[in-house]
């Protein structure tokens, strides 16, 4: 709702279109839904499929129970919902008409709990599952856990966000470094990086002079009488020499 063609407010002087951003701002920090269609497929198995962004394998574990049949059912189910098409998501889910326990995938909630252990007075250790605690105190209720089709459960909540004070967070990695040094810090001040380069180079600077002296003595013919007559001299080649020997 955007208040045009609204020319002003009954209950303030207000024009439509500023009470509508006004109410609108009120519904979004109080946490009140508006509006809430009654029928259709259920929202939130959309919401939860588009969690999902791979295809689901026929051949995964998840799927074992399910015949091929059932398998394609709730692909199209999924694919429906991550391609954003809603008219083929409400067929997929049974119709527009379909009753909530009747629709192919339903939601699962779960009550989030918190393990405690406790002592009692002899000593010894329980443990104990307690309900979660709401940022007020209160009992935490159901939440979103994944979405069921049949005999096949899947999990679209497998994090749990935490909001925490970011300066606060910084402070303590800060905290947690202190009297630390670093060893690439160490090497970077002291130019250990520059000299492990210019000792490469030099390493390679030669690699090049040598290759380039035995091109050049392998290009050099007038070397190789020389070099062979050398080879006589000093009786690299005798021909007395019996190979059979």
């Amino acid at each position: 709702i955007d208040g045009k063609h609204i020319d002003s407010d009954r209950s303030t002087t207000l024009e439509g279109t500023e009470a509508a951003e006004r109410v609108v701002t009120w519904a979004r920090v109080n946490r009140i839904r508006q509006f809430q269609f009654i029928g259709g497929p259920s929202v939130t198995v959309w919401r939860e499929l588009r969690r999902i962004r791979q295809d689901l394998k026929e051949d995964d574990a998840v799927f074992n129970r399910l015949d091929e049949g059932e398998w394609l059912t709730l692909e199209n189910v999924r694919r429906a919902a991550d391609s954003s098409d809603w008219e083929a998501f409400c067929l997929a889910m049974g119709g527009v008409f379909v009753r909530r326990n009747d629709q192919t995938v339903k939601p699962v909630y779960q009550v989030p709990t918190i393990m405690e252990k406790l002592i009692d007075e002899f000593g010894e250790e329980h443990t104990t599952t307690l309900a979660s605690k709401t940022r007020y105190g209160d009992d935490a209720n159901t939440r979103v856990i994944g979405v069921v089709f049949k005999a096949a459960y899947l999990a679209t909540r497998g994090r749990q966000w935490k909001t925490e004070n970011k300066e606060k967070f910084l402070r303590g990695t800060k905290r947690i470094m202190t009297g630390v040094t670093d060893i690439f810090e160490v090497l970077e001040r002291e130019g250990e990086y520059q000299r492990m380069a210019d000792e490469q180079y030099d390493q390679y600077q030669q690699y090049l002079q040598r290759v380039d002296e035995l091109t050049a003595f392998a290009f050099d013919e007038s070397q190789w009488p020389a070099f062979v007559g050398a080879a006589h001299d000093v009786g690299y080649f005798d021909s007395s020499l019996d190979l059979c020997q």
